[in-house]
């Protein structure tokens, strides 16, 4: 199999541990920003306000369940 060779770099070492580097720069820069962003940055006018309730109600469709849907499951094993 031939490897390719970069024009200005000695070897592809050099060309991959650039590259994991700036990853891994990019991922720890990204992360910090997440983790230092106070939750009032990103206030959405539709959010929830904190301390109000609001009920939620759900209402199941009437639906009947056909008698053939109403059956037991048993599952029965042995130990070999």
């Amino acid at each position: 199999m031939r490897t390719y060779k970069f024009a200005g770099f000695p070897s592809t070492d050099s060309v991959a541990a650039a590259v994991t580097f700036s990853v891994c720069a990019w991922f720890l820069a990204a992360g910090s920003l997440i983790v230092a962003e106070t939750p009032g940055a990103a206030t959405d006018a539709s959010a929830p306000v904190a301390g109000v309730v609001s009920p939620v109600v759900y209402t199941a469709p009437a639906v009947a369940i056909a008698p053939e849907a109403r059956l037991i499951i048993v599952v029965e094993a042995r130990r070999a």
